[in-house]
């Protein structure tokens, strides 16, 4: 008897895990055909990668991002994707999922190919407030007046922008930027301080319209931030120089080499994205000494006159207090971009508010703004000594070297987004291209 009713209940048993099982299987290809993404191989054992839902959808699971799908955070599917493209059964996955080449673009990118995706907008330590990585350029204007983890570093660029401006404009009326020769190298600084901002709030603004969109946006970044390196040498070279080192060697070619040191920043900088997913130690090494080699040459006439110079001949004034905060803020800068501190110690607790890039950003318009004061004090007391013993400062030695080196880094931009678009199929960072959400068919 007993035996009977065990029989019986594995019947029961076995009957219901079919149903299940089908029940389980035509739930999952509803929902690729509503996401028009393929579902994933059922011996992963992971749930289905969805889309960010629509406005509506959003709205009834209790969302709390309901405009427009501005704020869609893909942190679930990032997870997930990662999930199903990982493990023991990694280079099966991938084949199952990839699929051939002419199905895959037609029925989707698979779970892969959105995971290569996210993963190119993806910040370590940062979990979530990842807006939609397809946005149109408007959802990305707007985005910037909600709260997502890029709003910080958008305004804490933007506002200082026009911070610099209003410097710019107020100098202008003291300083004879169009007569005067001495004001020229300090002209040329102002307007690439206001550039490099703008650039980097730009870039985190439009950056998720599109992988290609994003890797465009970061090269006018690098570019702009290696125009500010040049910009600073500049005003060193004019103004902050020591006593003992003008009309010295390294003051006769500082400028030029300055100029030809931008264009290895903007070289390795961009090179670095081409290497963000296969070797990200070294793209990260590549980028921070793409940064770090313009900053050390161009601080050696203040490293000289903070450290090694004492004494008759070394222009100690007032101006060495403001350069030593830069000094300190760019070094606290350059801390942060290298750690992602303090993300990485508690992921998730800074994704909108406190995490080491908007740091990074806020410390570095504060070191800028130190390293402004000071050179005004320099170009200001030492107007004197320097007009009796220095070079006379020509149009060319200042706006055609200028103007060189902006069209160098276009061309070198320009060169690097053609490489972008013409290995688009070639490079994984490159190749993929996260599907528009749609909202669901109607059943």
């Amino acid at each position: 008897m007993s035996s009977l009713h065990l029989s019986s209940w594995r019947r029961i048993l076995s009957v219901y895990l079919c149903l299940n099982q089908a029940s389980r299987g035509q739930r999952l290809k509803e929902l690729s055909q509503d996401t028009d993404v393929d579902p994933p191989p059922s011996h992963l054992g992971v749930g289905v990668v969805h889309h960010c839902p629509p406005a509506g959808k959003r709205d009834e699971i209790g969302s709390s991002q309901t405009q427009s799908g501005l704020l869609c955070t893909h942190t679930h599917i990032f997870k997930e994707t990662a999930a199903s493209v990982t493990g023991n059964a990694h280079n099966k996955a991938a084949s199952d999922l990839q699929g051939p080449p002419s199905t895959s673009r037609r029925q989707g990118l698979g779970a892969k190919g959105l995971f290569l995706s996210l993963q190119i907008f993806w910040e370590d330590g940062i979990i979530s407030g990842y807006r939609h990585p397809k946005s149109s350029a408007l959802d990305c204007v707007l985005s910037s007046f909600q709260m997502n983890n890029e709003t910080i570093n958008i305004w804490t660029h933007f506002l200082p922008t026009w911070y610099f401006l209003w410097r710019f404009l107020v100098l202008s009326y003291s300083l004879d930027f169009w007569g005067d020769s001495y004001s020229w190298p300090f002209l040329a600084y102002m307007s690439l301080v206001c550039l490099y901002p703008f650039t980097s709030s730009c870039a985190h603004m439009f950056s998720t319209m599109s992988t290609h969109a994003r890797h465009i946006c970061y090269f006018l970044d690098y570019g702009a931030l290696s125009l500010y390196s040049l910009g600073c040498a500049f005003t060193y070279g004019a103004y902050a120089m020591p006593d003992c080192w003008v009309n010295g060697p390294l003051h006769r070619y500082f400028v030029p080499t300055a100029a030809f040191n931008s264009f290895i920043c903007t070289s390795l900088s961009c090179y670095s994205r081409f290497l963000e997913l296969e070797c990200p130690r070294v793209s990260k090494i590549l980028r921070t000494v793409a940064f770090m080699y313009p900053f050390l040459f161009d601080n050696i006439p203040l490293f000289y006159r903070l450290l090694f110079c004492f004494g008759d001949g070394c222009a100690w004034n007032d101006s060495i207090a403001g350069y030593f905060y830069h000094l300190f803020f760019a070094a606290l800068t350059g801390f942060l971009f290298a750690s992602h501190l303090p993300e990485r110690l508690a992921p998730g607790r800074f994704d909108f508010i406190g995490h080491s890039h908007q740091l990074f950003h806020i410390c570095a318009v504060v070191g800028t703004h130190f390293q402004l004061e000071a050179v005004l004090w320099d170009l200001r007391s030492r107007r004197a000594w320097l007009s009796a013993h220095a070079p006379v400062a020509i149009f060319t030695h200042t706006f055609a070297t200028l103007g060189a080196a902006l069209l160098g880094n276009l061309a070198l931009l320009a060169t690097f987004t053609a490489a972008l678009l013409r290995s688009a199929g070639g490079v994984s960072i490159l190749q993929s291209n996260v599907p528009e959400a749609e909202p669901p068919k109607e059943k």
